[in-house]
């Protein structure tokens, strides 16, 4: 497990399976799976829409924003490509979220 999580965020990380009664094993299973299908489209450039759209939880926390960043760090990192997140303004037109997602 170690070997495909990065590292740093693993309390937060098993609070959050353990919360949502989701295993280690699963995890760990879909970003091999996400490494796979990066690597099996040759693909240089993957765009998430929306932020929203893979992740659970508060987008203003910072404890449950980070570890989402730092898997997609990961993946960019174990697949060379680059990886944009969309996330939408609020009704305002301003920033939402926390400041993970803006810096």
């Amino acid at each position: 497990m170690k070997d495909i999580l990065h590292p740093g965020f693993g309390a937060r990380l098993a609070a959050a399976r353990e919360a949502k009664g989701v295993s280690a094993s699963d995890v760990a299973n879909k970003l091999k799976l996400s490494v796979r299908q990066i690597e099996a489209l040759e693909a240089d450039l993957v765009i998430i829409d929306a932020l929203a759209e893979i992740m659970d939880g508060d987008e203003n926390s910072k404890a449950e924003v980070q570890p989402v960043f730092n898997n997609l760090r990961w993946l960019a990192d174990q697949t060379k490509a680059a990886i944009i997140v969309i996330h939408h303004s609020n009704k305002a037109g301003g920033y939402r979220g926390s400041t993970v997602v803006k810096n």
